[in-house]
């Protein structure tokens, strides 16, 4: 047992001087890699990207691991994000699950999404971040609250660069 825990010992505290650092189009991985059946599987996973408006996106995620079909997409659990914008007002994301694009940043999350913008937040099962198409949309059991308002829709379309937003119900009753 003492051996055991001087083993666990020693792999923690090296494991913090030598995980391995990327940098690729303005995006940063930490990784730290799990010794796992899975040779892809990643803890403590760290990206951060600037657009060329001076906009901030960063998504951090507990574990994940590269999609066997796609190397650009990486499979996140138990996932924060957060975008703070050029004007300074931050937007925070919590999810469960998130599929992050490491080339374009677009991110699916999903599962108990949390957001969080300035006074309003907003709850649903899915939410699709377009970077490449400046979109942002959220589907399934959508609730918004921001004070004492609040409703309840399917669908949420948000334009990122015109703030104009359109909600949808799926049925009219």
């Amino acid at each position: 047992l003492i051996v055991l825990l001087y083993i666990m010992g020693y792999y923690y505290l090296n494991s913090a001087k030598n995980s391995p650092s990327y940098q690729e189009d303005k995006s940063s991985i930490k990784p730290s890699v799990s010794e796992t059946k899975e040779k892809n599987f990643i803890e403590n996973i760290i990206y951060s990207s600037t657009d060329s408006s001076g906009n901030k996106y960063q998504i951090e995620s507990e574990t994940g691991f590269f999609d066997e079909k796609d190397d650009d997409l990486i499979l996140m659990n138990n996932v924060n994000a957060f975008i703070l914008l050029s004007d300074n007002t931050k937007i925070f994301i919590i999810s469960k699950k998130a599929a992050y694009n490491n080339k374009t940043n677009d991110t699916i999350f999903s599962e108990d999404i949390k957001i969080s913008y300035i006074s309003h937040r907003i709850f649903c099962e899915e939410l699709n971040f377009m970077f490449t198409k400046n979109l942002m949309s959220l589907k399934e059991n959508i609730v918004y609250q921001n004070g004492h308002e609040s409703f309840f829709a399917d669908v949420m379309e948000l334009d990122l660069l015109t703030k104009k937003t359109k909600i949808f119900m799926n049925d009219e009753t």
